[in-house]
């Protein structure tokens, strides 16, 4: 039996007083519907030992006392082992190349860069002393112009002109 009861106007709020049956109908519908559950259950756990019986099983008993069982994890660990020392090595190798390729790329580096200095202190050295290197009068006057435009502009900038 259910009471339907007004909350202050707000809401419809059922109480239930006794939720036990009263009548032989309403026991037995109560025991029909226990009875289906019961029997949708069984039927989902016939259909798991179903699947069950196809899946391949392990005897504990067998697998935990069995001597090859053993035999084969030590195998397959001394396997690993030997794996995991073979890619140590193997690291071991890649860091050594690519520490020898640093070291080629810092000798280029530091062979082009000496060539460089080499070619411009001979250039100043030269132009020092007075020897004036053939270059077209041409492309002076254009280096010139290019140069003095550059200096209008930078002190045009700082100055505000």
């Amino acid at each position: 039996m259910k009471l339907n009861v007004k909350n202050l106007g707000l809401d419809d709020v059922a109480l239930e007083i006794d939720s036990t049956p009263t009548t032989v109908d309403e026991l037995a519908e109560e025991t029909k519907e226990q009875v289906d559950k019961l029997q949708k259950e069984a039927e989902k756990i016939e259909e798991v030992t179903e699947d069950e019986k196809d899946a391949p099983r392990l005897d504990i008993v067998d697998v935990m006392g069995s001597e090859e069982r053993n035999a084969k994890v030590l195998n397959i660990l001394g396997k690993a082992d030997y794996l995991q020392d073979d890619m140590e090595a193997e690291w071991q190798k890649e860091k050594k190349i690519k520490k020898r390729e640093r070291i080629v790329k810092r000798v280029k580096s530091l062979i082009y860069t000496g060539i460089l200095v080499f070619v411009v202190a001979v250039l100043f050295l030269a132009w020092y002393s007075g020897y004036r290197i053939p270059i077209p009068d041409e492309w002076v006057v254009h280096i010139q112009g290019i140069y003095q435009s550059a200096y209008d502009a930078v002190t045009g900038y700082f100055t505000g002109n």
